[in-house]
């Protein structure tokens, strides 16, 4: 599945549901960024749509279709439970979540994504606010995935 975010015309008028939901070519991307709104809590906008779908599309290529990054996206714990259920099979082999709003309670959604993903090599969740709790937590699906082969946690990193 490639990243299908692409730009719709424009609307006039008031930002409604129907409008932000718009933006988005994929629904899937539209829930998502309901998601992240809620982990920011903020209120949906087209324009905050749109600058989340032009900061997806920027960090993603339709050349390496396998990868998924959505560094610095102020992703939390509902986005990543989002993730799970609308990526759920997917083919992805890598994702980054570097730089976002993850900490220990995160944990269990993570290790739903990493669940819900069954070909995810490479996990990047570097930069976030996940402690020696949350690592212990994570560690835990670790050791009974054997096809994740990197999960970089701490500092951040390069996903390359």
């Amino acid at each position: 599945h490639a990243l299908a975010v692409a730009a719709s015309p424009q609307r006039s008028g008031a930002a409604g549901q129907g409008d932000v939901a718009a933006v988005f070519e994929d629904p899937v991307w539209a829930e998502v960024y309901a998601a992240c709104c809620c982990d920011a809590r903020e209120a949906p906008s087209v324009e905050s749509a749109r600058a989340f779908r032009d900061a997806m599309l920027a960090q993603n290529s339709d050349r390496k279709p396998l990868r998924l990054s959505l560094r610095g996206l102020r992703i939390g714990p509902t986005t990543v439970s989002c993730l799970g259920q609308q990526l759920k099979d997917r083919l992805y082999t890598r994702l980054d979540l570097t730089e976002n709003m993850l900490g220990d309670h995160s944990a269990l959604s993570l290790r739903s994504l990493i669940r819900a993903l069954p070909n995810l090599r490479h996990l990047h969740v570097a930069g976030n606010l996940i402690t020696a709790e949350g690592a212990q937590e994570l560690a835990e699906e670790l050791e009974t995935n054997s096809t994740l082969e990197v999960f970089a946690l701490g500092g951040v990193a390069d996903a390359d």
